[in-house]
């Protein structure tokens, strides 16, 4: 009996020290913030998750570390009341989970599970904290309340579908018209598939544009472009790229005049 008390005490300490590694390693794995079509190392893959690109060859690290936590408690719940212990983690697994896997937070805005799967692995392992110690649901609601966007704090159709709402499974976020401003939309989409345009665009200083007319449209698109490359979304409104857009005289282009691609 004592010999058995011994090597489960053992065996404690070792998933303990394991998993407070592995806190340490989800907090401290740096964000991967290039991948998109037309990159050099990067590639693109259709899916069946219907969500994200093939970023999730970059994001298995961080797949594998959420995963061996949620089993560790799984097989062992008891490790959960040693790692919500201030004195033994000064962060919880809640916060880090929401904050570093889920949301980000002011220090880092964006989460570093960035496709379905890691997502998936993240929000499994909040259930599986949720039902070993049922007084951690309200913490962790409460955390998903405050890191959640207020765009997602609506009144949500009865239907609602968040995968509706997550990158396509080709890999590309569409582009949302505003009327007859496609032709904008399909320009910028073959400018953003040119890898070295693309980048220069980005790694451009506004204030290198040559007047504040020409920052103002550069700042905008640059926006764009990171959204088509970095963001989870299914669409990006183009509302202020095309509010930065002039036409000869300096006013607002027509958003309902139908304009050919060799016009703009």
């Amino acid at each position: 009996g004592q010999q058995t008390h011994a090597a489960e005490e053992s065996l404690h300490d070792v998933l303990l020290t394991t998993s407070l590694a592995l806190l340490d390693a989800i907090e401290t794995l740096p964000l991967i913030e290039s991948f998109g079509p037309a990159d050099n190392n990067v590639t693109i893959n259709a899916t069946n998750d219907g969500c994200h690109v093939n970023q999730a060859i970059l994001d298995y690290p961080l797949f594998a570390y959420v995963t061996l936590l949620d089993r560790f408690l799984l097989a062992f719940p008891n490790l959960l009341d040693s790692l919500e212990k201030p004195s033994v983690r000064k962060t919880g697994i809640v916060t880090v989970v929401t904050r570093a896997c889920l949301f980000g937070d002011d220090t880092a805005p964006s989460p570093k599970c960035r496709n379905f799967h890691s997502r998936t692995a993240a929000v499994n392992l909040l259930a599986t904290i949720s039902r070993i110690l049922p007084g951690t649901t309200a913490d962790i609601c409460n955390h998903l309340s405050l890191r959640a966007p207020a765009s997602t704090r609506r009144a949500l159709p009865r239907y609602y579908d968040p995968l509706r709402e997550c990158r396509a499974s080709s890999g590309f976020v569409g582009m949302r018209n505003l009327g007859s401003t496609c032709y904008q939309n399909s320009l910028l989409q073959q400018l953003f598939c040119a890898g070295r345009f693309r980048r220069a665009v980005l790694e451009t200083s506004p204030t290198d544009a040559g007047s504040q007319e020409g920052g103002e449209l550069l700042l905008e698109l640059q926006r764009v472009f990171w959204a088509l490359q970095e963001s989870t979304w299914r669409t990006f409104d183009t509302e202020r790229w095309f509010a930065a857009n002039k036409d000869g005289a300096g006013q607002p282009l027509a958003r309902d005049v139908q304009t050919d691609v060799d016009e703009y």
